[in-house]
């Protein structure tokens, strides 16, 4: 959860209030899903199951039966393969801390196959590096202080490096050689305060979420606070930035984004930030040129918005999109769980299938809408972190994103087991379209396989898209399903209208024992196919205990790399990355460098 503030608005802001509109025409919502597949934890079975399982493509329904205390009993067919205590073992085993830093060339007997010859540019990844502070186990991985990876490409020569974020709170608990600041997930008071103060929350900003260069700046982004700004050269921190004056005060800034091009060949970064006020939120919407000057700021105020959990934003030709998610503030576990330090304040936010799931579209600048005014649209309850894309097709504004029937905080690595992957909480990609002719909002599931963290290629953004990319659950189930081991490609006809359109599937899995992260898509210069580039993505091994980066052809996923990057030690899983074509180190390893792995680094206390 985030820290929310309240941001003022400069001179040329816009302020606008919303026109609610109800639907005029109900979907159902689906039937359960939830849990964040990467990661790979999960809350207790959700008490409530459905009657019947949804087609593909199907607009689903909710038929549930109260009083159920568990799933019903359903025979695994003889074709799946169910998660063991082995997988989960193979799982958690990458959730350690990484606490060298390194900087190396790849030496050539750890890349099998050949570096695409016209990948040139840097990778960037963020995501925990550090899952234990002198001693204090982090159960929840998203409390783990920010690592940057870094890999650089050019002439089929990849040097990688890694640092964590300097952040505020990071020196000092090295200097202390304690853990001194909680994070969001994490329960206790590790500043020694007899008591949690709930009227002034504040949550450690570990910069660990989403990476991006952007108009010479290098930042590590996290939802709590100001993003940390660092030097793409040798990863070294800055400090906080608030872009010359663009963030109001101390943020917050989100962690994520859309890169946008423009009909003129430049490119925009629109993102956001959300700030507190009561019971209410404030969002304010930034609009960056490519030098990284702003050129819009939008502030919008949200009633009753302040617990809505606003992550992710997605945007089209003329709207930004926001989901309300149907979350609020469980005033009794705040006031005798979070204030004796039982719990973290995430926990404190829960889930009401009660209330609606609110989409908001509010109006981009200069962009030609009919309306100046945002407009909510109400449906029933789903949860929503990521989307992939949005675009508009007439008077639909269409959204693909991973649905959460429901979410429980609580969850963490402390609560894998094997149960909870037959039914509970399950994650979907869902196509919500919202009519603003109408008012109608539908949801359709497109594939039971669970999935999180989707993507579209960049130049999709805003636009129809054929194709998205996720990591997902090898078991492609209405019921059974599992953490993330897969890439899957899906993919929607041509000349087929958006709210009816069917996907087929390219999946790629690596092996029983390997789990895949976020993939990210880089174009192949020249092209001009939507998925004509590249897949990069990190892929850990149970069985060597050691990751690698696999470059997938974009238009043949289920072929497999065409590339493989062994490297000599682990990652920790992460969350979220970049591309950038400019280049952070030499395209070749100096002369008379050594062929054999011989890294320079160095070791954080811990």
């Amino acid at each position: 959860m985030s820290r929310l503030l309240l941001p003022y608005a400069p001179a040329g802001t816009c302020t606008a209030r919303p026109q609610v509109q109800r639907m005029t025409s109900a979907p159902a919502p689906a039937a359960p899903r939830s849990v964040r597949c990467r990661v790979g934890v999960a809350p207790p079975p959700k008490k409530t199951m459905p009657s019947e399982v949804p087609s593909y493509g199907a607009v689903v329904t909710r038929n549930t039966e109260a009083g159920t205390s568990a799933p019903p009993e359903v025979a695994t067919p003889p074709n799946i393969r169910r998660v063991t205590n082995a997988t989960l073992q193979s799982l958690l085993s990458f959730y350690r801390s990484l606490h060298e830093e390194y900087d190396y060339f790849l030496p050539q007997e750890c890349i099998d196959g050949e570096v695409p010859a016209e990948l040139k540019g840097t990778l960037l990844r963020n995501g925990p590096g550090q899952l234990e502070v002198f001693g204090s186990v982090l159960s929840q991985p998203f409390d783990g202080d920010g690592m940057i990876c870094r890999f650089s490409f050019a002439d089929g020569a990849v040097h990688f490096s890694n640092r964590f974020v300097r952040t505020k709170a990071f020196q000092e608990e090295q200097a202390a050689k304690k853990l001194l600041y909680a994070g969001a997930f994490a329960s206790g008071r590790p500043s020694g305060q007899w008591f949690n103060n709930p009227f002034t929350i504040k949550v450690k900003n570990v910069a660990n979420t989403g990476v991006l260069q952007w108009g010479g700046r290098l930042l590590a982004l996290h939802e709590s606070g100001l993003p940390y700004e660092m030097r793409l050269g040798d990863l070294s921190t800055v400090g906080e930035t608030n872009l010359d004056g663009a963030i109001d005060r101390e943020g917050p800034f989100a962690a994520h984004y859309r890169i946008m091009h423009q009909p003129d060949g430049t490119q925009r970064l629109v993102t956001f930030g959300v700030q507190t006020a009561g019971l209410d939120a404030n969002v304010s919407f930034f609009e960056f040129g490519d030098n990284g000057a702003l050129l819009h700021k939008t502030k919008l105020p949200i009633k009753s918005g302040a617990f809505g959990f606003f992550h992710d934003l997605a945007v089209s030709e003329h709207y930004y999109v926001l989901f309300q998610n149907p979350t609020k503030l469980d005033l009794r576990k705040l006031l005798f769980e979070y204030v004796p330090g039982k719990c973290g304040i995430a926990e404190c936010i829960i889930y009401d299938e009660s209330l609606p799931t609110r989409v908001h579209l509010i109006p981009r600048p200069a962009s030609g809408t009919p309306s100046s005014e945002p407009r909510v649209f109400e449906t029933d309850a789903f949860f929503s972190f990521h989307h992939a894309n949005a675009f508009e097709d007439g008077s639909q504004v269409v959204i693909d994103t991973v649905a959460w029937d429901t979410i429980s905080f609580s969850m963490s690595l402390d609560t894998v087991e094997e149960k909870n992957y037959s039914g509970g909480q399950r994650t979907e990609l869902c196509r919500v379209v919202v009519d603003t002719a109408t008012g109608a909002v539908t949801r359709r599931s497109l594939s039971h396989r669970t999935c999180e963290f989707p993507l579209v290629a960049p130049t999709a953004h805003g636009r129809p898209h054929r194709h998205i990319y996720a990591p997902a659950s090898c078991i492609d189930h209405p019921v059974w399903w599992g953490p993330a081991q897969v890439i899957v490609k899906t993919s929607f006809p041509e000349g087929v209208p958006p709210a009816t359109a069917q996907p087929t599937f390219d999946v790629w899995e690596p092996g029983p024992t390997k789990f895949t992260q976020e993939p990210l898509f880089v174009p192949r210069p020249g092209g001009t196919a939507e998925d004509d580039g590249w897949l990069l993505v990190m892929v850990n091994d149970g069985d060597t205990q050691k990751t690698s980066l696999c470059i997938l052809d974009a238009q043949h996923v289920s072929a497999g790399p065409v590339c493989t990057l062994r490297m000599p030690h682990h990652v920790p899983p992460g969350l979220h990355g970049s591309w950038t074509s400019e280049l952070a180190k030499p395209p070749v390893p100096p002369q008379g460098a050594p062929r054999h792995w011989q890294p320079t680094f160095s070791t954080i206390s811990h």
